[in-house]
């Protein structure tokens, strides 16, 4: 369940539109175009790597409850992690929500990693989780691309998560936040 945001005010969610609007702009896309994850971090110089790539194993057995994160060489250069173990909705949303640190420049804590991972980690501060969190998911459903999905093409929620490479949870949450329930709602209606 995606978390709750009490701590994101109204002009931090309009500068998450507007990010979202610009990437599509940079990479010479529609503003209610599909944004891949992975071409937005190539765009942004940030390279994206597979856990096993790492060598992050456990004695064979899958990180199947692990999804991403965002480090920093001793360079100074990002870089994220993710796994490739999960489905590609949820790659999709992984790699978006680290972007979503990356780009609000949330600050580095040391951390003591085993194996050959660089030791600068992202923290785990409440706000930075749901401004990353939110930023990732607006970065893939943004208000554009899910008004036209539903007012102008009037598509399901199954047919957005496919056109978008999300989760049907995530289509329903940003559906949820951007107030359009109720047209949902009344869409399913008129198709029955």
């Amino acid at each position: 369940m995606p978390p709750h945001h009490p701590l994101l005010n109204q002009e931090f969610k309009e500068q998450a539109e507007l990010v979202a609007a610009n990437m599509r702009d940079a990479l010479n896309l529609p503003k209610h175009a599909p944004l891949c994850a992975f071409k937005l971090a190539n765009h942004l110089g940030i390279p994206i790597k597979s856990i096993y790539d790492y060598g992050i194993v456990d004695d064979g057995e899958p990180y199947d409850d692990w999804s991403a994160m965002l480090i920093y060489k001793k360079s100074g250069n990002p870089v994220i992690i993710h796994n490739i173990r999960r489905s590609q909705s949820r790659q999709q949303s992984d790699i978006m929500h680290e972007i979503g640190h990356y780009y609000c420049k949330h600050p580095l804590i040391p951390q003591p990693v085993k194996g050959p991972l660089p030791t600068l980690m992202m923290a785990t501060d409440p706000r930075h989780e749901q401004e990353a969190f939110y930023l990732g998911a607006t970065l893939q459903l943004p208000r554009v691309a899910l008004s036209w999905a539903v007012h102008g093409e009037q598509m399901t929620v199954e047919e957005i998560a496919k056109k978008f490479v999300a989760s049907r949870q995530m289509v329903q949450y940003r559906i949820n936040v951007m107030g359009l329930s109720k047209d949902m709602k009344l869409l399913q209606t008129e198709r029955q």
